[in-house]
């Protein structure tokens, strides 16, 4: 049980000075993969209580602290199940998420904050034709204080693309159907009454933006764009519910933010843009659901605030907590209660509630407060030209101690692909830092947020520009002397471990050795077997039909001879984005042609590795193994 202290919720002392060695040694894997203290913290509407994600042994719970009275109680813990996600209903009442016990589903339930009045919200919605099942959590109903929305899709796989939307009582579990998909709508947006909606439809290689402003109106076309070409992309209703908040190219090459008219259907305003990288959210008030700010993202994420009060608050936090990210998390409904989180790349980061009258702030949690930040490793922005010219960015942090020069050298690209990399505290980039490791972590072309022609030169260059991108950041991490040439490896999860394989496959002689974590290894396979054989992935990827010889060009199991360096393999047996095959065959190949392979397959994990105790495993292994061949 969490205890409370006046500077919140901590560790009990002994094992907070256990986790305090001395600056020269090797931390234990614990301290980066254990689940943290606090995770996901959100004020309830009046601001009272504090709820979070928080570990009780191995699992995580659903903690909820009473800020006055400085105390906590559990409101639901389970000795098996993780909560991954929940909110605040009203000033009572949670709902909140718990992964399925075989981690390929996810349970809703609902719970009153003093752990009583627990519910198991249903998981079907019979009220559709095909008897949709309640698959994932959408959102509140606005205006409800008890009431959720759910999606909800049928038995076919691919009809999860397609969801419909129902409601869900979290007090009586009463079920009725919301919205009855009208095609292929992959996403949904609700004006802030919950009466209009918006839908993007999927149409072959095309997206169609379609909206209706009451139930049982007729749906009406907003635009239609192909998946390569710059099209709207809706984030919210304007406050008065007459116009939407969209990204638009609107001829420049980063996304901007444009208020959009939806009786003329056509952007009317520019309302901001970044010469450089893409708009990437909105914040708005919590009651007149006004903008107030807009997010986006160069070396750190920042805000751009419209509103001067929140300006000011900004600048406040920023001048008090220098060199740190000072994230407005969350606020009360009336706003006198404001919750930022504050986190630098050496600090997963401390809470701190701010008074919205006196503007003063004080702190509350510490998300880990075992992490030695002293210890930890700085993170620093880089960028570099790749052969054929393109700016790419990313981020290169060394060890805290020792040499600066001819290090071991992890190159770790992201997954997605269309994600990128952040400044930040990251627990896998402190791990490999405090083993001596250099960590390279490269924005490739086809990551977002650079604007549309960087993302779209990403497209259909699987193992190709994209893969050289990852080689010109290890040779220029060679030239600039960081990098010991002999002394290389390549790591990364889902397309991250992808592009781990690629590396190993197509440039050989750059790796010592490589570590693919829930990765393709056959992509005409991979697009052929799994649902995500879309318009988009025929156009971002490729058509597993017309273009079959050039996806097995760049797939990795067509290449298992050419690799040259030992490999580390891993995966969940319960994977539905990444099927566990593409992994037994890979390491069924690398068998065959008499390669240095170590496979991890565990059958209680999905895409990637959740469990505190299987990230600690799999971790501890992959020392040994980067020890093994890097050292």
């Amino acid at each position: 049980m969490l205890t409370w202290r006046s500077s919140g919720i901590v560790l009990p002392w002994l094992l907070l000075f256990a986790a305090l060695p001395s600056v020269s040694s090797e931390l234990p894997v614990e301290t980066f993969f254990r689940n943290f203290e606090v995770r996901d913290a959100q004020l309830s509407p009046s601001g009272r209580y504090l709820a979070s994600l928080s570990p009780r042994g191995r699992r995580v719970g659903l903690v909820v602290v009473d800020l006055e009275a400085r105390a906590s109680q559990w409101a639901f813990v389970s000795p098996t199940r993780d909560v991954e996600g929940f909110e605040w209903m009203n000033e009572e009442r949670l709902v909140f998420v718990v992964m399925g016990r075989h981690r390929a589903s996810w349970d809703l339930l609902a719970v009153n904050r003093d752990g009583k009045q627990f519910r198991r919200l249903p998981s079907r919605c019979r009220a559709f034709r095909d008897s949709g099942r309640v698959f994932r959590y959408f959102g509140l109903v606005p205006g409800s204080d008890e009431e959720i929305l759910v999606e909800c899709c049928s038995k076919a796989t691919a009809a999860r693309r397609f969801p419909h939307l129902a409601r869900v009582n979290v007090y009586s579990g009463r079920v009725e159907p919301e919205i009855v998909n009208p095609g292929d709508v992959q996403r949904w947006l609700p004006d802030h009454r919950g009466v209009a909606w918006v839908g993007g439809i999927v149409e072959g290689d095309r997206v169609r933006v379609v909206h209706r402003t009451a139930a049982g109106e007729p749906w009406q076309t907003l635009a239609t764009y192909g998946f390569t070409k710059d099209g709207i992309h809706p984030i919210a209703f304007t406050a008065d519910n007459q116009s939407l908040l969209v990204g638009w190219g609107g001829g420049e090459d980063t996304l901007g933010l444009y208020r959009f008219d939806l009786e003329q259907r056509k952007p009317a305003e520019l309302l901001f843009r970044h010469k450089e990288v893409d708009v990437s959210g909105v914040n708005l008030h919590p009651r007149s659901h006004e903008l107030t700010g807009v997010a986006f993202e160069t070396e750190r994420p920042q805000v751009f605030w419209f509103d001067p009060e929140y300006r000011q608050l900004q600048a406040s936090l920023d001048q008090a907590f220098p060199d740190c990210l000072n994230v407005l998390k969350d606020e009360s409904r009336d706003g006198s209660k404001l919750l930022f989180l504050s986190t630098r790349d050496r600090n997963p980061g401390t809470y701190y509630l701010v008074d919205g009258s006196t503007k003063k702030w004080k702190k509350v949690f510490d998300v880990a407060p075992w992490i030695p930040v002293e210890q930890m490793a700085e993170m620093k922005p880089l960028s570099y030209r790749s052969r054929d010219g393109l700016l790419l960015h990313g981020y290169l942090t060394l060890p805290a101690h020792g040499p600066r020069t001819n290090l071991p050298l992890v190159i770790n690209p992201h997954g997605g692909p269309h994600w990128r990399d952040s400044w930040g505290f990251d627990p896998e980039v402190q791990f490999l830092a405090n083993r001596g490791y250099a960590v390279l972590r490269v924005n490739f072309r086809g990551s977002s947020g650079y604007g549309l022609a960087f993302e779209r030169a990403g497209d259909k260059q699987r193992g190709r520009k994209m893969q050289d991108d990852l080689t010109d950041g290890v040779k220029w991490a060679i030239a600039q002397g960081i990098a010991d040439p002999k002394r290389v490896a390549i790591l990364g999860g889902s397309y991250g471990g992808y592009a781990a394989m690629a590396g190993l496959a197509f440039t050989p002689e750059l790796y010592r050795c490589g570590v693919n974590i829930a990765g393709v290894t056959d992509i005409d396979t991979f697009l052929k077997t799994t649902d995500y054989a879309t318009g988009a992935e025929s156009a971002y990827v490729g058509d597993p039909d017309r273009e079959k010889e050039q996806l097995e060009a760049v797939s990795p199991l067509n290449f298992a001879e050419c690799i040259q360096a030992p490999v580390f393999l891993a995966y969940g047996k319960l994977d539905r984005n990444v099927p566990i095959a593409q992994g037994k065959e890979m390491a069924a190949e690398l068998k065959k042609h008499g390669k240095t392979y170590e496979l991890m397959i565990r059958k209680d994990e999905g895409h990637g590795f959740a469990r505190e105790e299987n990230q600690v495993e799999l971790y501890r292994r992959l020392d040994a193994f980067l020890k093994r061949y890097l050292r």
